[in-house]
C-alpha cells in the first residue's frame, strides 16, 4: 500500500492511495487498485465569529 501527500487547493482536499492485489492464483495477477477521495476541508473561524 502506499499514499501520497494529501493535495489542498479551493476549500477542499484530495488524498489517493495504492494497494498492490496479492497473487493468490498461478497466473491471475490482478495488479493494482488506485482509490481517490476528495473530502471540503473544515471552516476556520475568523477572529470577530469566535465567541
Amino acid at each position: 500500500m502506499s499514499g501520497g501527500e494529501p493535495v489542498e487547493g479551493d476549500g477542499e482536499v484530495t488524498v489517493s492511495v495504492s494497494v498492490d492485489i496479492p497473487q493468490v492464483v498461478p497466473f491471475w495477477d490482478l495488479g493494482t487498485v488506485t482509490e481517490t477521495a476528495t473530502m471540503p476541508l473544515p471552516q476556520v473561524p475568523e477572529e470577530d465569529e469566535v465567541p
